[in-house]
């Protein structure tokens, strides 16, 4: 089996286990009012931007704390669908997250899934 075919079927299984025990998440960049920059030139509105798919939010295990980089609070989010940005929000469970580093998940260039950072 090549390793193309091999991560192939490992982005059919993320996606089964994603629809079975994730949940639908859309992120949002949140976008602004017309107004000026810092050199008093106008600036035009933007929209929000949202992105969809599914996810799973998991803790950090505690080696995995270094109080910087990860900090206690943070919380991980397997997320499996349209590409997200850092500074995107998500809100799980009532809780209002922001993502602050993002990995994609592509061994041998074939896209998985991300894991998300997420601090409140």
């Amino acid at each position: 089996m090549t390793d193309t075919v091999f991560y192939n079927e490992m982005v059919e299984l993320a996606e089964e286990l994603l629809d079975e025990f994730g949940r639908p998440v859309t992120l949002v960049m949140a976008g602004q009012e017309a107004g000026f920059d810092q050199y008093g030139n106008a600036v035009g509105a933007t929209p929000d931007v949202s992105v969809s798919g599914l996810g799973c939010s998991l803790n950090y295990k505690i080696g995995e704390i270094d109080g910087s980089v990860i900090q206690m609070g943070d919380a991980k989010l397997l997320y499996k669908g349209e590409t997200p940005l850092i500074n995107m929000t998500v809100t799980l469970d009532g809780v209002k997250w922001r993502v602050v580093a993002l990995n994609p998940l592509n061994p041998a260039g074939v896209l998985i899934m991300y894991s998300l950072q997420l601090r409140k």
